[in-house]
């Protein structure tokens, strides 16, 4: 055997023993981070997908959001947290400097209201 395949072997059972010696403490998985980081920070992923989600409830509280209406074109909420999440994606839009606007998506749910007694 040549001395790279030896060199890969040993690299290899090396590895293979440090990530069953230190599994489930995140210490291999922390080392590989910082070699080659595989993930990106959220604005730079923002900035890649030119789309920001945005979850809101679509029950009413004045003056944040007032009540859905449904049209022929779906599903229309107005009040204070919209406005606020068009000036966020506007903020977005001229940090990432792209041709084209962040454009915000919103996903209106329901919120189970819980009652105490």
């Amino acid at each position: 055997m040549s001395l790279c395949i030896i060199k890969r072997l040993l690299g290899s059972l090396v590895l293979t023993t440090l990530s069953i010696l230190l599994q489930g403490c995140g210490l291999v998985y922390d080392a590989i981070e910082l070699i080659h980081p595989m993930t990106r920070d959220e604005l730079s992923s923002i900035c890649a997908r030119g789309r920001l989600h945005v979850g809101i409830a679509v029950e009413p509280f004045r003056p944040l959001v007032f009540p859905a209406v449904y049209t022929g074109e779906g599903i229309r909420v107005t009040g204070l947290d919209i406005e606020l999440i068009r000036e966020v994606a506007d903020a977005l839009t001229s940090y990432c400097n792209g041709p084209t606007p962040i454009v915000p998506t919103l996903h209106v749910t329901r919120f189970p209201i819980c009652s105490s007694k």
